[in-house]
């Protein structure tokens, strides 16, 4: 109960706190319609425009909706708005969302922006936050700062010119709902107004409420797609306008089983777009791509070299190699030049370029022998999940080259390294499809791998135990072919041999103990392109029993493709990667009198996705354990994942072998019996001290 004064001292200050909280809003309220500089950068700030629906945010969270209990973090509000009238485009973002947790506090109190000011405007409406039931304005202009995202050359390979507005909140708690609206307006000429947009319909946390909506003039053609079973949008006509919407309530999580193919997405999608051909954007991207210039005459010169070679395959090579290593990969992609390469005279004498930089330089040099070849845009981010776009050229991240043969096609990637061996046998990311720039390019094309493309890694392990049974020297070949080669390549160009000494030996020491050896002997076949490193080691004591004799053998690079993913029970596909054959054959030499016993049995199994064989082979004094695996394919569906799952198990579980021999009496005990002694000569001495003290 409460006593007078605390009844009356409420009473005034109901009174009161109405204006002071109205006088303490004018002084942090920003001052709409105003533009803040910083450096060469600046914002704006202003109220949402007149097109945009700003949408009231809940006063509580149903008890019914996902999110009501056990989240760490959760949207109230996920709006995504934009006006594609009239040849502009403005993007209208609405984010609420409230740290439950205290672990999330810090990722709540900091909000990042990104546009590109060369052609785009940021104009910031609203930055609130709610505690108690009371919205508290918390949008504070002089404390946003402004920052090129590319601000170190040394963590980037790309200047794009984006900049990030950081907001940073302060006295945020788990509990406060915050609250960050703006509007990001322009967009990149050169697209010409063709961008596709896309709309996630849920995340990875629950979301409340999700609208997108997008606006367009009437009469325009709209392909409208959506994905994961999402109904159809609402269209509605109005005067000369036309807008296509998504309203969504209630959406739990999706929940993360990670491993996902590039061409898969586990959230829902909304995309919309002026209807037009995969034609059309081919016709845009030529546009982009026009004759050459002259080339500079060192590299005239170097391609006369290059006619010279036996045959096109080792031509093509030639200048593969040129362009991948001579010209490093870094991208200015300022204004234009996000999309317009630059012209192939410029890049080969600044010696650098981004993707399309390259590849046009690569195509312009091939067919100046002659070889027909484009430039090819693919998605490095999608894969062949283009397929689902509307035709746009925003459905592409990245530039190959297409190569045509006589006999074959091949597609060649100029930002690749340390590839080697027949041009051919050259491995590919998994790009799935690609839009060639190219006369009689129409429509999206399958990137076929060539048979002999598959990454191949060869190992031998040769264990000879010492005479006397305890120590074992371990004679090792490593071979390596297609893209493993590659990065095994690029490892070796940042790291000195003693460091690869240092590698290889630390893992065999935590797997065998002590040991000692030289420095892995490397040996580069440009020709064949297999990498071979070889090395000798000598194992103190590798055994794990010494009542006879065993130690512990692993197919560990088989292993290494065999790690089990989190989530074992899958309703997305599972990403397995490139397709790779693996043969790892470990030969152990018997000694005189000794019998290997519990030997482990031959076995083999597979799938759509793999082939695994465990081959056990005794060649008279001899031990083979042979193992293979083959990747069959790039991905797994959910359906048959639980099955391929467990030759995933089955699999890790063969390649460990416990390798056990009856040794003869004596054998390898001499030196246990030494220790043996010397240990009990040393108890007798301290028990003799003991007594005479």
């Amino acid at each position: 109960m409460q006593d007078r004064e605390t009844v009356r001292g409420h009473f005034r200050a109901r009174r009161v706190w109405p204006w002071l909280g109205m006088l303490l809003l004018l002084m942090v309220a920003p001052s709409y319609g105003k533009s803040y500089q910083r450096g060469g950068y600046h914002f704006d700030v202003a109220p949402a425009p007149a097109w945009v629906q700003v949408r009231k945010v809940a006063d509580h969270w149903p008890v019914d909706a996902p999110g009501a209990s056990g989240e760490r973090w959760r949207f109230w509000l996920m709006d995504t708005q934009i006006d594609r009238r009239h040849g502009h485009r403005d993007v209208y973002v609405d984010r609420v969302y409230e740290p439950v947790s205290q672990e999330m506090v810090r990722e709540a109190g900091k909000f990042a922006i990104n546009f590109n000011p060369d052609f785009e405007t940021l104009t910031l409406h609203r930055v609130e936050l709610r505690r108690g039931g009371a919205w508290q304005q918390r949008l504070n202009p002089d404390t946003v700062t402004l920052a090129r995202r590319e601000s170190s050359f040394d963590s980037s390979d790309m200047a794009t010119g984006e900049v990030s507005a950081l907001i940073v909140l302060d006295d945020v708690r788990a509990g406060d709902v915050v609250r960050i609206s703006y509007t990001i307006s322009g967009s990149n000429p050169i697209l010409g107004g063709m961008e596709a947009e896309k709309f996630f319909s849920d995340w990875f946390e629950p979301i409340l409420e999700r609208h997108a909506r997008v606006w367009w003039d009437a009469g325009l053609p709209l392909d409208v797609r959506t994905s994961k079973g999402l109904a159809a949008p609402t269209v509605v006509s109005q005067g000369d306008s036309e807008s296509v919407s998504l309203d969504l309530a209630k959406l739990p999580a999706v929940y993360n089983e990670g491993s996902y193919p590039r061409w898969y997405s586990p959230t829902g999608s909304l995309n919309v777009s002026v209807k037009r051909s995969w034609s059309d954007v081919a016709a845009w991207a030529r546009k982009l791509y026009p004759a050459p210039q002259p080339l500079p005459a060192d590299l005239q010169q170097r391609i006369r070299q290059w006619q010279g070679l036996p045959d096109v395959d080792q031509r093509i090579a030639a200048a593969l190699r040129s362009v991948q290593e001579e010209v490093r990969y870094f991208g200015v992609e300022l204004g234009e030049s996000s999309h317009r390469p630059a012209e192939p005279a410029e890049t080969w004498k600044r010696r650098y370029g981004d993707c399309k930089d390259k590849a046009r330089l690569l195509a312009t040099i091939l067919r100046a022998m002659g070889i027909e070849a484009y430039p090819a845009m693919v998605s490095a981010a999608e894969s062949r999940g283009v397929h689902d776009w509307p035709a746009s050229p925003n459905a592409f991240d990245h530039v190959i080259v297409q190569v045509r043969l006589p006999d074959t096609v091949l597609w060649l990637d100029a930002t690749q390294t340390q590839q080697r061996g027949p041009v051919r046998s050259l491995s590919r990311d998994l790009l799935g499809t690609a839009l060639l720039v190219s006369p009689d390019s129409h429509d999206l094309v399958d990137i076929q791998r060539q048979p002999s493309a598959v990454d191949h890694i060869r190992i031998d392990e040769h264990y000879v135990p010492d005479p006397q049974g305890r120590g074992v020297r371990l004679e090792l070949r490593s071979e390596f072919r297609g893209s493993v080669a590659e990065g095994m390549r690029q490892q070796l160009q940042v790291k000195s041999v003693d460091e690869l000494a240092r590698s290889y030996s630390d893992y065999y020491r935590r797997r065998f103990g002590e040991l000692d050896g030289a420095a892995p002997a490397i040996h580069d076949n440009a020709d064949t392109g297999a990498l071979v490193i070889t090395a000798q080691y000598h194992l103190a004591d590798p055994w794990v029993e010494h009542a006879g004799r065993a130690i512990d053998l692993n197919a560990d690079a088989i292993g290494g493709l065999m790690n089990l993913p989190q989530v074992a029970r899958r309703s997305a596909p599972y990403a397995i990667g490139v397709p790779v054959e693996v043969e790892q054959t470990i030969r152990f030499d018997v000694p005189g009198g000794w019998s290997p016993i519990n030997l482990p049995v031959s076995q083999q199994w597979g799938d759509k996705a793999m082939k695994f064989e465990h081959r056990l082979e005794i060649d008279g004094s001899h031990v083979v354990l042979a193992n293979h695996y083959s990747g069959l394919a790039e991905d797994v569906s959910a359906a048959d994942f639980p099955a391929h799952f467990e030759l995933m198990r089955k699999t890790r579980e063969q390649i460990f072998t416990r390798l056990s021999f009856r040794a003869p009496a004596g054998a390898g005990d001499t030196q246990d019996r030494d220790q043996r002694l010397d240990k009990l000569l040393r108890g007798v001495m301290e028990q003799s001290d003991a007594h005479g003290s």
